[in-house]
Formats: structure tokens, sequence, C-alpha cells
């Protein structure tokens, strides 16, 4: 599919070629999901279509000939190694629908009716993106014109944090305000449809706002993972996933209560005690699981909250 998005960026806003070039440019399958969606549609072979000797510039063929199955044709590349040159082609062309590929990936990430072309066919707004983090925009961009499109992206970002999808690599230190997410790690073809997978857009919207929180198996601090693969169900896990619940976070929760909780998720015959001693043990094995420089993060995240009640208790703070 890589290729795909080469040619249309090239293509600058308007995408029709020959079946026969298409067939280089996608699999099978990715055209019957494509054209189920509506983003590539068959036309009769006529108008203007990329150049299928250069894959760059758009030409006019002019018909010569026709049997059954094919055309002939004669066309004229801006490209002095190609110029004149005759080709066949099937009797159909295939156009590319720019807005409604916007509006598939939009519809795939559970953004709907959203959608803003800024530039035809080279870039859109694909609307926001809400979680318990806060809101977050999207944007598409199928070329490598990030610059040319900086000042926009920046006031985009002055309201609220930006995340844009692009199957190119913007410039290094682009804007920190800004995610820059490869599309095809979003967008794949499964079991004949077209998916979006948001996973990447949740973790960049907590990169971007800088929270810390536990999901998944993962400890974030200021939005970066610092400790991965947690099991289910271990003390780690039961002990991040209850400081850090919606009801618990950046509240002052006694060592009492947290040991309490433990037990009762682990139902086992065996009763651990002694709070507070299981409580720093539990922060030593977070450290000992992190990395020497990410060791001290714990400290921002999990922090000591005071007496509460006869003991001492920890906050896990969602900023920091």
């Amino acid at each position: 599919m890589k290729h795909f998005f080469d040619s249309i960026a090239l293509a600058q806003g308007s995408f029709c070629c020959s079946q026969d070039y298409l067939d280089e440019l996608l699999e099978q399958q990715e055209q019957e999901v494509f054209e189920k969606a509506g983003i590539l549609t068959r036309i009769k072979t006529g108008g203007t279509i990329t150049c299928p000797a250069c894959g760059q510039h758009t030409v006019s063929p002019e018909l010569r000939a026709t049997t059954d199955e094919e055309a002939q044709y004669v066309a004229v590349c801006e490209e002095r190694d190609v110029g004149t040159f005759d080709f066949s082609e099937q009797l159909q062309s295939v156009r590319l629908d720019f807005t409604k590929l916007a509006e598939s990936i939009a519809a795939g990430l559970n953004i709907h009716k959203n959608v803003t072309e800024h530039i035809t066919g080279q870039l859109y707004g694909l609307g926001n993106l809400n979680s318990t983090k806060g809101t977050v925009k999207v944007f598409l961009l199928l070329n490598e014109r990030f610059n040319e499109n900086k000042t926009l992206f920046e006031e985009a970002s002055k309201s609220s944090p930006l995340i844009i999808l692009s199957p190119f690599t913007p410039p290094i230190s682009f804007i920190d305000s800004v995610a820059t997410i490869p599309l095809l790690d979003v967008i794949s073809v499964v079991k004949k449809n077209l998916k979006a997978d948001d996973t990447l857009l949740n973790q960049a919207s907590h990169r971007l706002f800088g929270r810390n929180y536990y999901e998944d198996g993962t400890l974030y601090v200021r939005g970066n993972p610092i400790v991965a693969g947690i099991k289910a169900g271990t003390k780690l896990d039961i002990f991040l996933s209850f400081l850090s619940s919606s009801s618990n976070i950046n509240k002052a929760i006694g060592y009492d209560e947290i040991l309490k909780h433990y037990n009762e998720k682990k139902q086992s015959n065996k009763i651990v005690g002694g709070s507070e001693q299981w409580c720093h043990q539990t922060l030593t094995d977070l450290r000992n699981k992190c990395k020497d420089e990410d060791k001290e993060l714990v400290d921002i995240v999990i922090v000591k909250g005071g007496k509460k009640g006869a003991v001492n208790s920890l906050i896990f703070k969602n900023e920091a």
C-alpha cells in the first residue's frame, strides 16, 4: 500500500490511473476494500490520467484503436526521456475519491461527520478525538509538505494538541505540540474491510497532554512509558490499577486501604499483613522494573500523601 500513497502524493489532488497501473500499487483485496468504501471508482477511460510511463505527471491519452478487451492510446509525457509513447490498457480506468478516503479513516477512528478539506487531495482535518485526557485535533496529510503547512498546524495546535496522520516522515524537530503518526500503522485491510486502529492515537494524545496513567500493563509518566509488560492480576497490576482508577487518582489512599484491596483481589487464603512495609516493597519492586534513568520518575507519579487516619498514604498524580 506504500506505493499507492507515494503515487497519490505525486498526483497532488487528482488521481486517475489505468487498471494495470493500479495492480502495481495495490493488492486485489485492497482494491476491493477501497471500492467497497467508495474510495476507488471505475470509470470509462478518458480525460487525464496519471502517466503510466513515469507514474508522476498527468497525461491526456488519445484513443487510436480498440479491441474487445483493450484500447490503444498515444500520450505525451512531460518527461523528456519519455516523450510521446503508445500504450494499451483495459477499457476502464480507476479514480480516487480523496474525501471518501479521509472520511473512511475518520469513521474508523470514531470521528464522524467532521472531515474538512483544507487542500484538495492533500490535507484534511478529520475532526476531534475525545478521550478522558482531553480533546485532540486530527489531520490527514497525504504528501510530504509538512513545512509548507506549518503555520496552519501551529495555529491549529494552539487551542488543543494536534495529531497528523501521514504516509510520510516529518522533518526532525517539527512542532512540539504536534504528534505525527505513520498512516500505514493506523489503517489496514482486515477481512475485506478497511480498519483504522486508534491505539497509536490514544498513546500520542497521552504524550501530548503529558499525563501520568496506568493502562494495559504499562505505566506512563508524563505521557512516556517507563514500565511495560506488567501482567494482569499480579501485585504491581493490582496496586497500580487501584491507585490510578478514576475514583482514586489524585487522592490520598491509606496504606491499609491499598493492602486490603490487594488481599480482596487476590482472593487467597493467605492474607498479607504489614501494610506500610508491603507498600514500600511494592514501590521498590516498581522501581526495579524501570531503567536506571527512570527510577526517580516513580516518585513523581506516586507520592506520599501524609497521614490518613493512623497510617500513611499514597497519591497517584495524573499530572506532575
